[in-house]
């Protein structure tokens, strides 16, 4: 394989895609550095008491390949000089049911406000805030989500295995989007056994796809893709459904015209050509890390003795071995 005239250095001769990488790229990180920038910000400016007036549970989607996420958000009132203002908090959940849980209880309750001293009506509500609100309420009793992970843990071995799953997807990932970039702009030719990325589908995919249905249980098939993505950052989300409807956008003309157009070469002999099974490579190794990451982080914080015993959440000690539960 012969790269041509890309100059890492020079971005000039960077092909096109490589721009759209870095697009979604910045997307994904854009919000949670704004609200870095904020948070930041607001931690300087005075604070006063507001209260908590009512809730409110909205749907939004980012992208149309995307499901709806949960937005809940309250609003409060604050008093400044005499003069009283009105400020909206909004925070991202998966589902409905997440959404549910951090407003309850919320409404006439007590919660720290930031505000700029130069515009009064600019307000802000910092973590820590936020958590001290939370944490004034009594607990709740485990959603039934929590508790199927309870009564359905992963077993133990699959835990083990995993990080090396993890590890294989984002490898994959990475030469699938190398391969792509290399088809799309003719600049190097991929040689043959780069078709073993098809085989290593196979590797990655079946285990996500066995955790996935672990974790999703009998939910609503609407609601798939939030259960199993539930502990994955957001950008990580709003990567996989742009990588959707990019493999779409990119793999299903080079499938139609491969069908039309049947070659003998090694790009398309009968079974389409680089680009378009670049681009499905390039879904199938990121959903199946995005799935096993969120899993992963899932794990890591769901309750368990000191042996390694799944417990209920809210359990001090475990039903199996006696042994306290990890803090």
């Amino acid at each position: 394989m012969a790269l041509h005239s890309i100059q890492p250095t020079d971005p000039r001769t960077w092909p096109w895609i490589l721009y759209v990488w870095l697009a979604f790229a910045l997307l994904g990180f854009a919000k949670p550095v704004w609200r870095w920038f904020q948070r930041k910000r607001a931690e300087t400016w005075p604070a006063t008491q507001g209260r908590v007036e009512a809730t409110e549970i909205n749907q939004s989607k980012r992208f149309p390949t995307s499901t709806s996420l949960s937005i809940a958000s309250f609003r409060y009132v604050y008093e400044v000089g005499g003069t009283k203002y009105i400020g909206i908090h909004k925070k991202q959940f998966g589902t409905d049911e997440e959404s549910d849980n951090f407003l309850r209880d919320l409404t006439g309750k007590e919660v720290m406000v930031q505000y700029d001293p130069e515009q009064p009506s600019h307000s802000f509500v910092l973590d820590s805030s936020i958590n001290s609100l939370l944490s004034s309420r009594p607990p709740l009793a485990p959603s039934p989500l929590e508790l199927h992970r309870y009564w359905n843990p992963l077993p133990m071995w699959l835990t083990r295995v995993l990080p090396l799953v993890e590890a294989l997807a984002i490898i994959g990932f990475a030469l699938s989007v190398w391969v792509n970039v290399g088809a799309l702009t003719s600049r190097w030719t991929p040689p043959s056994y780069f078709w073993a990325l098809h085989v290593g589908i196979f590797l990655v995919f079946f285990p996500a796809l066995l955790v996935a249905q672990k974790r999703a249980g009998s939910t609503n098939r609407k609601d798939f893709w939030k259960v199993v993505l539930k502990g994955a950052p957001e950008w990580m989300k709003y990567l996989l459904y742009a990588l959707f409807a990019y493999g779409a956008a990119i793999g299903i003309p080079s499938w139609i015209r491969a069908t039309q157009q049947p070659s003998a070469s090694p790009q398309s002999s009968g079974f389409g050509d680089w680009t378009a099974f670049s681009a499905a490579w390039i879904v199938f190794y990121w959903s199946s890390f995005a799935i096993l990451y969120a899993a992963m982080q899932q794990e890591r914080l769901s309750p368990r003795c000191v042996n390694g015993h799944p417990a209920p959440p809210g359990a001090s000690f475990c039903s199996q071995c006696g042994q306290p539960i990890r803090t």
